[in-house]
């Protein structure tokens, strides 16, 4: 086995001090090629229910995650929709997917690996491994993979829900802020400014906290 303890643990603090989701992503990737010994990974991320291609470390996964999720079909695919991991020795005799067949071996892509990113029984998304040499990826290195997609899938959920609940402290604030400078200006309650930010919002197809941003920034409601 190519990874030690050291490098989990190193992957582990990596993860932990990454600032957000992009930057966790990337961690994760660029651990998952050395990890290995692939020659190229990627990782794509499930938004409200779709696949979204987020990091790689080569064009060429990035050229195929792009055609397979536009035509929805592939094994990255396979790992997103059905939630279970995917291997292939060689994507030259992989009969499946045959345009994702042609488009990845035009590609040198031969051997690859996908594994689904769970935490608390949600789909964080997928994670994937690549080689130029079919048969590439042996029993310890499918084991590696899956401990790297566990420690994956926790640290991006963190992530996310961290950078959730600072959206939704924002939010706070500038309604609050917004509230202030309505309740001052018209000499009205706070229940009264509050439905006149809402009714904006309804009819000018906004969310309530942008019309609050507007209203800090102009000092004035949008026409």
């Amino acid at each position: 086995m190519r990874w030690t303890g050291p490098s989990l643990a190193r992957l582990v603090v990596e993860l932990d001090q990454a600032p957000g989701i992009a930057e966790t992503a990337e961690t994760a990737v660029e651990h998952a090629v050395s990890a290995i010994a692939a020659t190229s990974a990627g990782l794509v991320l499930n938004q409200s229910g779709n696949p979204v291609a987020a990091v790689t470390t080569d064009p060429a996964v990035e050229e195929l995650h792009e055609f397979e999720l536009g035509a929805k079909a592939g094994p990255v695919m396979e790992a997103f929709t059905n939630r279970t991991m995917v291997g292939i020795d060689d994507t030259a005799v992989e009969l499946r997917w045959p345009a994702w067949q042609q488009t990845v071996v035009g590609l040198g892509l031969r051997t690859e690996l996908h594994v689904p990113l769970m935490a608390s029984g949600n789909l964080i998304g997928v994670v994937s491994w690549y080689h130029t040499e079919p048969k590439a990826f042996s029993h310890d290195d499918i084991a590696i993979a899956e401990l790297i997609a566990a420690h994956t899938a926790i640290a991006l959920h963190t992530a996310r829900t961290a950078a959730v609940l600072d959206e939704a402290v924002d939010a706070r604030r500038l309604l609050g802020q917004a509230l202030g400078i309505l309740m001052e200006r018209h000499d009205i309650e706070e229940q009264h400014a509050f439905a006149i930010l809402r009714r904006y919002s309804q009819h000018t197809n906004t969310k309530l906290r942008d019309v609050a941003a507007q209203l800090i920034e102009t000092r004035r409601l949008p026409d």
